[in-house]
């Protein structure tokens, strides 16, 4: 028992990823120990790859004195670099230049409720100093803020334009009734009730050319309606 003792205490190991001690009674398995658990085999190896894996990044960077461009692969119809990283297990995976940017400079691997957003709007932009962790809302926030967003003529399931929506406020100015509005719509191949809500402000409430919503508002918002329904 003895003997059988001092062969154990022989064959103790370190591991290299926290320093725990490792035993191993067989000799045959104790060459190949490097990791105390599993969990510690998986971090080391994340570890290992990730230094391989920065300087592959970096190496598709342009760094200038604003924006740092990525010159690697872009995701089609969406404008942000992609990076390929490998994982311990499973596939390897497509991530965002620009998220793998936050979290090689940060050590803040962010969460899938989390977005990165640019202070600069480039989406190939990787700049750490350009970046910040947001919610969804933040997200649609800043874009609206911006101007970023499908609004007026960009929206998709836009009638009118820009010029159509000025003309009917200035019409509407003189006669505000649901004749006026039925005119109207008849004209522009929309209903009255969506005129009424562009003379209202609550559609095409963005500031246009010749007048903002908030000016509509004012004048039409506390102005009795008349109407010449029998």
């Amino acid at each position: 028992m003895a003997n059988k003792a001092a062969r154990i205490r022989r064959m103790v190991k370190v591991c290299i990823r926290c320093g725990t001690p490792i035993v191993r009674a067989e000799k045959r398995r104790m060459g190949r120990a490097r990791y105390c658990t599993q969990a510690c085999y998986f971090a080391g190896m994340k570890a290992a790859t990730d230094a391989t894996y920065q300087h592959r990044f970096w190496a598709n960077v342009e760094k200038t004195d604003t924006c740092w461009i990525w010159r690697g692969t872009v995701q089609h119809g969406y404008g942000y670099g992609i990076f390929f990283r490998a994982r311990p297990t499973g596939p390897r995976r497509h991530m965002q230049a620009h998220r793998l940017s936050y979290e090689f400079t940060t050590g803040h691997l962010p969460s899938t409720k989390e977005h990165v957003c640019h202070h600069c709007d480039n989406p190939l932009c990787v700049n750490p100093a350009h970046l910040f962790i947001g919610s969804h809302q933040d997200n649609m926030n800043d874009c609206k803020r911006k101007h970023r967003s499908a609004w007026g003529e960009r929206s998709g399931r836009a009638k009118l334009s820009t010029d159509d929506v000025i003309a009917i406020r200035q019409r509407a100015e003189s006669s505000r009734n649901w004749d006026t509005y039925r005119e109207l719509a008849s004209q522009h191949g929309v209903t009255a009730t969506h005129i009424y809500a562009i003379v209202k402000g609550l559609f095409w409430s963005h500031p246009l050319e010749t007048d903002t919503a908030l000016e509509v508002r004012a004048k039409t918002v506390n102005t009795p309606r008349t109407s010449t329904r029998s």
